[in-house]
């Protein structure tokens, strides 16, 4: 910046020199007259002066054709002086000059007059553009014809250069003013206004047009009004009687500033900063002054705002909570709040002002110096000692004993910091000091807490865990949760549950994890986890956030319900299946009632001598339609479990190779059938016609569940020890597993949920009865056994019946069949049924019997009761209106005890 100016203030200067030079000589020509002038060319002053002329002397001729060029044309163009005569002008001068140039001509010859100060551009042999004046007068002959156009033109690059930089400065001053924050303007010394940038416009409301050239501008400024004049007319017309009323003076500088407070100014109360100065030029004349004003307004609201933060601060400082006190930085004691005054029995006004607080500190004595006097005079050797030491910000923390403070045995926490001021200077300390003793206390009882937790949770035998709560990150894990999903603690300690896959269901994770951190705690959420064999189990978690070592964790506690809701549907499946038994069996009883009367009859029918053989062929197809009506009923009460078939020990394995062989003639070609019997030991207490039934009932359907009737059906035969096992619903002891597997398309949750559902099935219409898994499930649950079922859509389904072993068989000799013979007793023959009443009478008639029968048991018991003594036998029905079979047994017991009494 500085060399710029140096060169500005140097072309300035060339420039006058040039304008003084070419002034002389245009006037010593000027003084001249014709006759003169051309006696002067002629002689060898007029020659000198052209040789050593500095500016270019030439002539041109009426079409501008150059005549005559001084030598200086060469040493200031380029051009040497021969290639200059003769050609005109135009060639020279810039394009864009070359009409201003003929103008000027023109004028000179019209006018017949000297002109002066036209400028333009001649071209250097260097390429450059040199910016020449020129002034010139006519040449006349003798009868005053313009014979040609005399001229001198020196050159005023160095001025138009001057100029421009002149300009550009100015423009960039113009520029900085304009954009200064604080409202500036500029005037000269006539008191007008020259410059009022944009922030004046914002402040005051008046724009720099409206100023530019006035000099009224106190009435627009905030700073005048009556108080004028002030700041920039005193900074040119000084008064010390004025003088004195601002806060800086520099008169050396010609400077001032001062502060002024505008209850209303433009609609609000405002605080302004005005500074004005003087201007001066190269020479150090004052040509103007400057003023700029700030609003400042928000800088004394804080400046008020820190005092009474001040205020506030002393008000905190003295009723802190924490014993607080404070020292300059000479150790003088500067602030004692109330606590200090509390917990040292000294008041403030004691403190004040000294430097011996050391003396009545519970942290002081022996050990001093310490924390404040520390953060004020570092001592490396005693640091080491502390709690915590912050040597950047310089702060101290430490934790003393006191065995005997005041008559007790006290825990102090204390901490100092240095104070610095604004400009970042140590000003003094400050330091706290806490009673603890509570705390201390607190975390004694809170460690032995811990310790108890930790006692508990790692001893309870319900899964537990501590995880994080964004991430669900294990922190710690009790035995029994990795006894239920069996990992290791490496293998889950610090890994995430979406690590280990434990939640196979992400939603319903955030699901739970949301309404944790919403209510801040859960009970009884029902969930699924993942075990590490990939085995989904159903729990109920109570979680609740909890607080450990500042952190926020999730303490969850599981309640493994797999089990349990297993049992709950197979006891809902066995409560279901036993009502539909129940509604069976006593639909079997009233239809077998029906049934032994007309197969009592048909068989008395058939026994009547000369029967004619059609009635007999018809009496015949009745029985044998009696007959497979009986075996129905016979199914059904194997599916209510109120058959009456004989059981046997018998081998299961023979059973099953029979029934392969069947099926082997009867399924197609397509359907493999395998075998795997491992089992040496397969007897079992059963009916051989139902093992049956079970193993046919379950290939049958496996086939039908084969696509397209080509795959595989898999039976296998194994003996299985189980011990007391609350799923399977099993006693411990040896079973006997019989597994029927396919590769069929296999079954959904929802429809193995119903599969032991009488009548259900997913056969088409004409298909199926839908009786026969409920028929095996009634026989293997009477066998004191369970079926299992698994199966996934696509991939097959397998059937396990375990049926408990017979592991030590018995001899049952057959007896040989006695042939019926009759009696001459009296019998009642009790029944609801008034078919079976009369069966009942002819049967037992015909052996020679005296038989008496009722229908209803209430009249029987009369009867009975009249006269006891005349029966000797009592054959009554079990289900009967008004009174049951058991119940009519036991009152005719008490009437006659001994008496034989059937119950059917």
């Amino acid at each position: 910046m500085e060399e710029k100016s140096k060169t500005k203030k140097q072309l300035i200067s060339e420039l006058s020199a040039l304008r003084q030079k070419n002034t002389a000589l245009e006037e010593a020509l000027a003084l001249l007259g014709s006759d003169e002038k051309a006696l002067w060319k002629n002689t060898e002053i007029y020659r000198i002066l052209i040789e050593n002329s500095h500016d270019i002397i030439y002539t041109l001729n009426p079409q501008g054709v150059f005549t005559f060029v001084s030598p200086s044309w060469t040493s200031l163009l380029g051009h040497p002086v021969n290639e200059v005569v003769g050609r005109p002008f135009q060639q020279f001068v810039h394009p864009d000059d070359v009409g201003v140039c003929e103008g000027f001509l023109k004028k000179v010859i019209e006018t017949n007059q000297r002109q002066a100060g036209v400028e333009y551009r001649v071209k250097h042999t260097d390429g450059s553009w040199r910016w020449h004046t020129s002034n010139g007068a006519p040449v006349k002959d003798e009868s005053g014809i313009v014979i040609s156009y005399e001229g001198i033109a020196n050159d005023i690059t160095a001025r138009k250069q001057a100029e421009e930089a002149l300009k550009e400065s100015q423009q960039e001053l113009s520029d900085i003013i304009d954009f200064l924050p604080d409202a500036t303007f500029v005037i000269d010394k006539e008191g007008k206004v020259i410059a009022w940038n944009l922030a004046m416009e914002e402040m005051t409301g008046i724009k720099a047009a409206d100023m530019i050239g006035k000099d009224n501008y106190e009435y627009a400024l905030p700073f005048y009004g009556e108080r004028r004049p002030i700041l920039i007319d005193l900074v040119l017309q000084p008064r010390k009687d004025i003088e004195t009323r601002y806060s800086r003076m520099h008169r050396k500088e010609m400077s001032m500033g001062a502060e002024a407070h505008i209850p209303f100014f433009r609609g609000r109360e405002v605080y302004f900063f005005g500074k004005a100065n003087v201007l001066r030029d190269s020479r150090g004349n004052i040509v103007g002054a400057i003023e700029s004003i700030r609003d400042v307004t928000v800088r004394k609201q804080a400046e008020e705002a820190l005092k009474e933060s001040q205020r506030q601060l002393s008000d905190i400082i003295d009723f802190l909570p924490d014993a607080t006190f404070v020292i300059d930085k000479e150790g003088a004691v500067i602030a004692w709040n109330r606590a200090m005054e509390e917990m040292t029995g000294i008041n403030a006004a004691d403190m004040l002002n000294k430097d011996n607080y050391e003396y009545s500190l519970p942290f002081y004595g022996e050990r001093r110096p310490l924390l404040i006097d520390l953060v004020l005079q570092p001592n490396k050797d005693i640091e080491e000692s502390y709690t915590r030491t912050d040597r950047k910000n310089m702060f101290l923390e430490a934790e003393a004993h006191i065995s005997s403070f005041r008559g007790r045995d006290v825990y102090l926490f204390g901490k100092a910091n240095i104070l610095r001021d604004s400009r970042g200077n140590v000003v003094g300390a400050i330091e706290s000091i806490r009673d603890v003793t509570v705390r201390k206390q607190a975390q004694e009882a809170l460690k032995y807490s811990e310790e108890r937790f930790s006692k508990a949770f790692n001893m309870s035998p319900a899964p537990t865990t501590i995880s994080t709560i964004d991430e669900g990150r294990f922190i710690d894990v009790n035995d029994s949760f990795l006894r239920m999903l069996g990992y290791s603690r490496e293998e889950i300690i610090g890994r995430t549950v979406a690590e280990l896959s434990v939640w196979p269901d992400d939603n319903r994770r955030r699901h739970i994890t949301r309404k944790l951190i919403d209510e801040g705690v859960l009970r009884g959420e029902a969930i699924h986890y993942q075990t590490k064999a990939h085995e989904i189990r159903k729990l109920l978690v109570s979680a609740e956030i909890i607080v450990l070592e500042g952190k926020k964790f999730v303490l969850a506690i599981f309640y493994d319900i797999t089990d349990q809701e297993r049992l709950e549907s197979q006891l809902r499946q066995s409560q279901r299946l036993e009502a539909i038994g129940t509604l069976a069996g006593g639909i079997a009883h009233d239809f077998n009632n029906i049934l032994g009367a007309v197969m009592g009859y048909t068989e008395m029918a058939l026994g009547k001598p000369n029967v004619d053989d059609h009635l007999k062929r018809y009496l015949q197809h009745i029985f044998k339609a009696s007959e497979r009506a009986r075996d129905l009923v016979k199914q059904i009460l194997a599916f209510s479990r109120k058959s009456d078939e004989k059981l046997m020990p018998l081998r299961v394995s023979p059973i099953i190779k029979e029934v392969l062989k069947l099926l082997l003639a009867t399924l197609p070609s397509t359907i493999k059938i395998s075998q795997n019997i491992y089992s040496d030991s397969d007897t079992v207490l059963a009916d051989p016609t139902q093992i049956h039934q079970i193993l046919m009932n379950l290939c049958t359907n496996a086939s039908c569940a084969i696509p397209e009737k080509k795959g595989e059906i898999k039976v296998s035969l194994a003996s299985e020890k189980i011990e007391s096992d609350i799923s399977f619903g099993l006693d411990s002891g040896m079973y006997l597993k019989l597994a029927v597997s396919d590769t069929g398309i296999g079954m959904d949750t929802k429809t193995m949920g119903r599969i032991f559902d009488p009548f259900f099935t997913t056969k088409k219409p004409g298909e199926g009865t839908g009786l026969g898994l409920s028929v095996v499930y009634g026989i293997v649950k009477s066998y004191g056994g369970t079926i299992t079922v698994q199966s996934e859509v696509g991939k097959g389904t397998e059937f396990c019946v375990y049926l408990p072993l017979f592991m030590k068989a018995e001899n049952h000799e057959e007896k040989p069949v006695e042939s019926m013979s009759g009696g001459k007793e009296r019998i009642l023959f009790v029944d609801d049924e008034e078919a079976l009443v009369e069966l009942g009478e002819n049967v037992l008639s015909s052996l020679g019997y005296d038989v008496v029968g009722k229908k209803n048991s209430l009249e029987a018991l009369e009867l009975f009761s009249a006269f006891p003594e005349k029966f000797d036998l009592v054959v009554t029905d079990m289900t009967m209106p008004n009174m049951t079979g058991i119940d009519l047994a036991q009152k005719i017991l008490r009437i006659k005890p001994g008496i034989p009494i059937i119950l059917c």
